[in-house]
């Protein structure tokens, strides 16, 4: 995708999952060592697929995955890729931790196709602290336990083996909110298209209403509320075959302040007002084509968004805003323990003077590393991620004899050191001189090294020495794959 020179001139930090499992061929069927059999263009029939270790998972979830199907002819090149392939798609999904996938032989020119998958932990109960602040680190620098959600959940997946996500969620603290989610429910055989559906109800006694310094503030109520809200929402995806997936989600929404935050922030809402309500559309295209979905090591993703909040149904109070957002991510190989990595990221706003509460720029989902502690209100901004990392431990797995358990026992972990570098600029058309917010309009960047352990679960944890543009260090703890 990139030339070579490029990529060597790309720094980053990333953090690798390593998906467990295997591609084996017996020795009386397969090899690819075997490159006669590589070279072949003897066509082998696939006999009959065989799945084990799937005990709730429904058969045509794992079928769906499968670059390979019954009856259907190969040369033995294209058999070791499409079995490759699909261990890649079943992993991908977040229901199996481990996956083995063996061709066995049934004479000269037939193999069996045998499938072997450990499951995940499928009903996660959850009692959990939640950050409202933008990331751990800024939260960290400033303790405040007024910001802290505590939340009672219980999360489903794979509900009748189908692969479906149920979740409801209760949380006190900084939210009071009810949520209730029912997704990725398929509505033909082919498993192409999907539905999901989700609600939410929430109240606040205080919120963030201004970014001044490249810092937001808050404002709290102690006797009111400051804001509340709703939404409804109906998701529709459709994904034709593996790697890619197009959504369409329609929401309701409505969100309202009080008298006192709006006297602070006029701006805040649409059109000055204390109250919004209005629908929202997004699409979204996302092609997938990495080795793992958590923190992968090889292969590439795009992401396309168009959102558009307010369609005129409620002229009275409407929000007309609409925006397109983009990220292309690359992952490769350089050597046999460096990988490279890259991102680039977009985002068009077509009105200036957005409401606050919309307005969402660099420091929110996308933002520099070294940058964790600022904000960069803006409607247009462009971001450069890079990555270059050593592999200091090998994917490893562990049996854990002492836990009871038998899907928590066996762990995967690998331990990586990192350099990165990351390029931005973010533009505000309309920049209010009295806020000080003088990170926009101005080319910012930043480096460091970083320390990542990967594990189960999707989990990832990254420890990071960085120093920014402005000549500030600073050590920042994620927990998530940087790129």
């Amino acid at each position: 995708m990139v030339n070579s020179a490029y990529r060597y001139v790309l720094f980053i930090i990333s953090v690798f999952i390593v998906p467990g499992g295997f591609i084996c061929f017996s020795q009386d069927t397969i090899s690819s060592h075997d490159n006669h059999a590589i070279k072949s263009e003897k066509k082998i029939l696939i006999g009959e697929i065989i799945i084990e270790g799937n005990q709730k998972t429904n058969k045509n979830i794992i079928l769906r995955e499968l670059k390979v199907s019954d009856g259907l002819y190969l040369d033995s090149l294209s058999l070791i890729l499409a079995l490759s392939e699909s261990k890649k798609n079943l992993l991908k999904l977040p229901l199996f931790n481990y996956v083995t996938i063996e061709a066995i032989g049934e004479g000269i020119d037939i193999v069996n196709i045998k499938i072997i998958v450990e499951e995940r932990w499928f009903t996660w109960p959850q009692l959990s602290i939640i950050n409202n602040e933008r990331n751990f680190n800024t939260w960290l620098q400033n303790k405040d336990f007024s910001k802290l959600d505590y939340r009672v959940a219980v999360k489903q997946y794979n509900v009748m083996g189908l692969n479906h996500l149920l979740s409801i969620g209760l949380s006190y603290g900084y939210t009071r909110e009810l949520s209730l989610a029912y997704q990725n429910i398929f509505l033909d055989k082919k498993q192409h298209h999907f539905l999901g559906m989700s609600a939410r109800i929430f109240k606040q006694s205080s919120t963030f209403y201004r970014t001044y310094q490249n810092k937001q503030e808050s404002f709290t109520n102690n006797e009111n509320d400051v804001i509340w809200g709703k939404y409804v929402r109906l998701e529709y995806d459709y994904r034709p075959k593996y790697n890619a997936r197009h959504g369409i989600d329609l929401s309701y929404n409505e969100v309202e302040i009080s008298d006192s935050l709006a006297n602070l922030n006029p701006v805040f809402l649409a059109n000055n007002q204390t109250k919004n309500k209005y629908f929202e559309i997004k699409y979204q295209f996302f092609y997938d084509n990495r080795d793992s979905r958590s923190y992968p090591l090889s292969g590439y993703s795009i992401d396309f968004n168009i959102f558009k909040t307010g369609i005129g149904i409620f002229p009275n109070n409407s929000v007309d805003l609409l925006s397109i957002s983009g990220t292309f991510k690359e992952f490769y190989k350089i050597s046999e323990r460096f990988y490279g990595a890259h991102s680039f990221s977009v985002k068009k706003s077509l009105e200036n003077n957005q409401p606050y509460y919309f307005k969402k720029g660099l420091g929110y989902r996308d933002f520099l590393r070294g940058f964790e502690y600022y904000v960069i209100d803006c409607e247009d901004y462009y971001l450069l991620k890079n990555t270059f990392k050593f592999e200091l431990l090998p994917p490893t797995i562990s049996n854990l004899n002492f836990i009871p358990i038998r899907k928590f026992k066996k762990i995967h972990y690998a331990f990586y050191l990192s350099t990165f570098f990351d390029l931005g600029y973010a533009q505000e058309k309309d920049q209010e001189i009295v806020l000080q917010n003088n990170l926009s309009n101005r080319l910012l960047f930043s480096g460091g090294i970083g320390f990542d352990i990967s594990t189960y679960y999707d989990k990832v944890i990254r420890f990071e020495y960085s120093i920014n543009s402005l000549g500030e260090p600073g050590i920042f703890i994620h927990f998530k794959a940087s790129i």
